[in-house]
């Protein structure tokens, strides 16, 4: 009845994601003149509670591993560390538009695990459509 979207592995097919949105939000952060220190305590720090308060588990299935989580949180790292080889990015509406993916993804990320059960327009951490095997 409910999909495993999240992993138990290591590398999961997320890992890339996490690492895009590291450099994203590195990047981001950067260039808004937060000093590094600040850019690592807010992007790391958010995307780390994230990581804390996600499901691992529903009804004695293993959702996400605990070492899934760790990797989630290195490979954000990694990125992070990877947008400082980036070069500034010139256009206001590039930066805009970088703006509005970073925080919709981080609202979606947040909605995802406050309602996990939902099927709405963003599907919930734990829903899965129903097809028609589904269906008795």
């Amino acid at each position: 009845m409910f999909n495993i979207p999240m992993g138990v592995k290591a590398v999961d097919k997320w890992s890339f994601g996490h690492f895009m949105m590291g450099v994203l939000s590195g990047y981001l952060f950067r260039i808004s003149s937060f000093t590094n220190v600040n850019n690592f305590l807010i992007t790391n720090g958010i995307h780390a509670f994230i990581e804390l308060i996600e499901k691992k588990s529903y009804k004695g299935v293993l959702l996400e591993s605990c070492v899934n989580h760790v990797s989630d949180i290195v490979f954000f790292f990694i990125g992070w560390v990877f947008s400082f080889a980036l070069k500034n990015i010139q256009g206001t509406n590039v930066i805009v538009l970088l703006w509005i993916v970073l925080l919709s993804v981080f609202l979606k990320e947040i909605y995802r695990e406050i309602f996990p059960y939902s099927n709405g327009f963003i599907k919930g951490a734990f829903f899965k459509k129903m097809c028609k095997t589904d269906i008795s």
